[in-house]
């Protein structure tokens, strides 16, 4: 009974064997196209999902965050004011803990340029508010084309310069880690409205002459979903002839959601 036992097992097994060879010559007679991790087999049948050597989600979500939030800055070079008399050098001063930065970027486009995504680049699109306070408040007149501040005579409560922009941000980044990461890119903005505001009373200037076209650099390093970022712009903020030569800088933090 032992032997036939045996004898069974030992058949059984030679079969397995057999059917498993068979069946590893069809499957190596078939052509297939793998199509993001699914393998296509071309008599129509469809395989279970390719999985990639290396464990981690193909999937790269990007490290631009939806809202930046920051203050800004802007540099003057030398002979920035040489349009002006020297009594109004440096009236666009502006008070850095007032002048506030806001984007809200609707759409980012990101993909994985490594495996394990430790580098990606995101590109997006959404829209910029800048805000600069001026640290000696002024009303202001346009002298032919140059903006000119114009003492009040009287007690104002602020003055400032708001500009609104579309903007194009690109980031390439590096990500050492899941939650640790840092990025170089840079950005566009196309202006689409400037104005000078005083109060009291409460009144506009519009018509100030700012560079259209916008582009700067963006440096972020962050954790997880939250990081800090500088930029700057290396286009000036007004066209020549139209106000002094200032370049925007920008220093905050950003979210993604």
């Amino acid at each position: 009974m032992k032997k036939l036992l045996l004898s069974v097992a030992a058949l059984a097994a030679v079969m397995g064997t057999g059917a498993q060879t068979a069946a590893a010559q069809e499957n190596s007679n078939q052509t297939s196209i793998r199509v993001a991790g699914w393998e296509v087999l071309l008599d129509g049948r469809v395989s279970t999902p390719h999985v990639p050597e290396y464990k981690t989600s193909r999937y790269y979500g990007g490290r631009i965050g939806t809202f930046e939030i920051g203050f800004n800055g802007l540099r003057e070079p030398s002979g920035a004011y040489a349009l002006y008399p020297a009594d109004e050098s440096g009236f666009m001063d502006p008070r850095v803990g007032k002048s506030i930065h806001l984007t809200f970027n609707v759409f980012t486009f990101s993909a994985s340029l490594a495996r394990n995504n430790v580098v990606g680049i995101t590109a997006g699109m959404g829209f910029t508010i800048n805000n600069y306070a001026m640290s000696t408040p002024n009303t202001y007149v346009k002298d032919g084309r140059l903006l000119r501040p114009i003492d009040p005579g009287h007690y104002l409560k602020k003055s400032k310069l708001n500009t609104f922009a579309i903007h194009f941000p690109v980031a390439l980044e590096f990500n050492p880690s899941r939650r640790f990461f840092f990025s170089v890119g840079g950005y566009i903005d196309l202006v689409t409205g400037a104005h000078m505001k005083w109060k009291s009373p409460k009144d506009k200037l519009r018509g100030l002459g700012p560079n259209f076209l916008q582009a700067g650099a963006t440096f972020r390093i962050g954790f997880r979903h939250a990081y800090l970022f500088t930029s700057y712009d290396f286009v000036e903020l007004f066209r020549g002839g139209h106000g002094p030569v200032l370049n925007p800088y920008t220093v905050g933090v950003g979210f993604g959601f």
